[in-house]
């Protein structure tokens, strides 16, 4: 099942993308003896190009995405361990994540490749922040990594409610008005950033925008796991001066007033952001053939600095054996013979000066 719930169909670029198919470079690849060839160079070489990976996720359509899930999973981690990871091309992530919407991956409930985009330092807050206001469980999936001994209130946060509540503080002074206060407040309690929360609610009793009355609510039950008690004193404090106001506390249908927004400005934006994301595959197929060809000319070079080492070696062997008569006596002066162990050099024998041979005949 497809999701699209605030962008149309025209998002989607299909037309645009799927010019990439027509490509020579990618035109002439088929999927699995590209693979081969990509594997059997990892282990004949120890390293993966980064252009190399790029080729081949980009040749994944849509119909062969779920057959191929487990080589791009093993492409990818290959790349992102070796020191060709810095010359990843833009256009390789989002062919990934493309291939991962088309499979079960990500749309289906179970977990499927998803790991891939919740890999350590790249946690979807965006995400987990939908299902929270759609009432969804969270599924927590374990990842192998390396903790660092430092927490940084940020990359290093795991607990669901913090990073929405984190997501919808950061977020709340780009929206403004009732709906942005109000995100604000509900944000810094999910967050348990209590001092925050404090401040939020002294900037509501000042200001002139109303609070949702639902996000007080929960307020007051996340308030509940505040160990601070004057900070919690203060906090209350906070909300009974918002509601004694009459007119400092709405009934908002929060969940509704963001659809709202949302829709507004993806409607707003659709024409210009499909022009900008058809320019930007145009663009990554000029950055394709350049580092194509960047490669190919590196290749080329080891290629004949190989051939010039094997003519070189090839015209010592045949200089040794030109020479070597020529520089025979020079050698056997430096390396003279040296004697048989096994049969050991002759004694000369001693001359008999009196010895007739039989045919000679004395005078």
């Amino acid at each position: 099942m497809d999701y699209r719930t605030f962008l149309s169909a025209s998002y989607r670029c299909e037309e645009a993308w799927n010019k990439r198919l027509q490509l020579p470079l990618i035109a002439a690849i088929k999927p699995s003896e590209y693979f081969y060839e990509l594997d059997l160079k990892y282990k004949q070489e120890g390293k993966v190009s980064a252009i190399d990976v790029d080729l081949f996720v980009n040749k994944i359509e849509k119909s062969e995405a779920v057959g191929f899930e487990d080589e791009i999973e093993d492409l990818i981690h290959r790349l992102r361990r070796s020191p060709e990871t810095v010359r990843t091309l833009p256009s390789t992530p989002h062919a990934v994540l493309r291939v991962l919407c088309g499979s079960s991956g990500i749309n289906s409930h179970a977990p499927g490749r998803f790991w891939l985009l919740v890999d350590p330092g790249t946690d979807i807050g965006f995400l987990l922040f939908l299902r929270h206001l759609g009432g969804e469980p969270t599924v927590k999936i374990r990842v192998k990594f390396l903790r660092n001994p430092y927490f940084d209130d940020h990359f290093d946060l795991k607990d669901p409610n913090h990073i929405v509540g984190k997501t919808l503080a950061w977020l709340s002074p780009l929206i403004g008005g009732s709906v942005g206060i109000s995100c604000e407040i509900l944000g810094w309690a999910l967050y348990n950033k209590w001092k925050e929360l404090d401040t939020a609610l002294d900037s509501a009793n000042k200001g002139t925008d109303s609070v949702a009355a639902s996000v007080l609510t929960r307020v007051k039950n996340f308030l509940e796991t505040c160990d601070d008690l004057e900070i919690k004193e203060r906090i209350t404090s906070g909300i009974l001066r918002l509601e004694a106001s009459g007119d400092k506390v709405a009934e908002l249908d929060l969940g509704s007033c963001i659809n709202e927004m949302v829709q507004k400005a993806a409607t707003e934006a659709e024409s210009s952001d499909i022009k900008a994301q058809e320019d930007t595959y145009l663009s990554w197929e000029k950055i394709r053939e350049n580092e194509f060809q960047v490669q190919l000319d590196e290749y080329k070079k080891r290629q004949l600095l190989a051939e010039i080492e094997r003519k070189k070696k090839d015209l010592a062997e045949r200089e040794e054996v030109i020479f070597f008569f020529d520089n025979k006596e020079k050698l056997e002066m430096y390396y003279p013979k040296k004697l048989s162990l096994r049969y050991p050099k002759k004694k000369p024998r001693k001359v008999d000066e009196g010895y007739i041979p039989p045919e000679v005949i004395q005078r």
